[in-house]
């Protein structure tokens, strides 16, 4: 008589257990990853009144979709007035043409369709930059919509670039953020994507 509860008993905690593994699995494992490019790409453009684009790369590298993804990109600069060392000054830095926020309706895994995304940083469609408490060099740039990210990243103690991309687990409806590296000055590399991959292909000058 007591065999029988206690088989009841194995085979309940059994399928508790093969529950908390699947659901582990399926929203620990199998689920939407959004990877960054490493670096920043710079091409000459004429378009831009710097002659300059930059641009980050990102993909899906996870197993399933994420959708109505919406992408923000970041600038903290440290020390912008020498009175105050320690405070942070943050902007938001265009990635569209009409907005400082771009959307993304759906990213497919890359092993499912082999699309990487090329975002663009408008460093010139930023207005505070003509604001008092930015050096009288890059105001007079920002006047005439010809900075660098370069001037930017430059500014201060310490300057960084964060891209922040908010999106929807297809699957289970879940809100996830994915945010990249803090690109400096130095991740900044002349030269354009690499077709097929995040990486920078630099530009080499011939001797």
């Amino acid at each position: 008589m007591s065999e029988i509860p206690i088989s009841i008993l194995i085979g309940l905690l059994t399928g508790i257990l093969t529950a908390l593994i699947a659901w582990w699995i399926l929203f620990h494992c199998i689920i939407p990853r959004i990877h960054f490019s490493s670096s920043i790409s710079k091409t000459p453009t004429q378009d831009d009144k710097s002659g300059y684009r930059y641009r980050f790369k990102l993909e899906n590298a996870g197993r399933r979709s994420i959708i109505d993804v919406e992408l923000m990109a970041r600038l903290r600069i440290k020390g912008l007035l020498a009175d105050y060392p320690t405070n942070w000054e943050v902007i938001n830095i265009p990635l569209g043409a009409n907005g400082r926020r771009y959307k993304i309706p759906r990213i497919l895994p890359i092993r499912r369709r082999r699309v990487r995304y090329i975002m663009r940083l408008y460093v010139n469609r930023v207005n505070e930059f003509r604001e008092p408490i930015y050096p009288e060099h890059i105001r007079r740039k920002a006047e005439k919509q010809s900075l660098l990210l370069e001037d930017i990243l430059s500014l201060g103690s310490q300057a960084t670039l964060q891209i922040h991309a908010f999106g929807y687990d297809e699957f289970s409806g879940a809100r996830k953020l994915f945010i990249s590296k803090f690109y400096t000055i130095h991740d900044i590399k002349e030269g354009p994507f690499e077709e097929k991959g995040l990486d920078v292909q630099e530009l080499t000058i011939p001797e």
